[in-house]
């Protein structure tokens, strides 16, 4: 119901604690594509996440010939 009700009000919807792919399945059927959960990856760190996203950011940035402020 909660995934009609965002699609209804034209929101994006992620599912969240998808640990099987039971799951995963359960809320593809619903045409629910955005998930998260230890089937995916396990809690990081901050420092874990925060380099690749930097790296993400500065490729984006570059790619669009905008320079981000530090």
């Amino acid at each position: 119901m909660t995934v009609e009700l965002a699609r209804g009000l034209g929101l994006r919807c992620m599912a969240e604690g998808i640990e099987r792919h039971g799951q995963r399945r359960f809320f593809t059927d619903l045409r629910c594509l955005e998930g998260q959960g230890y089937l995916f990856s396990r809690p990081l760190e901050v420092a874990a996440v925060d380099a690749p996203w930097r790296r993400t950011c500065a490729n984006v940035a570059h790619m669009l010939r905008w320079t981000p402020k530090a």
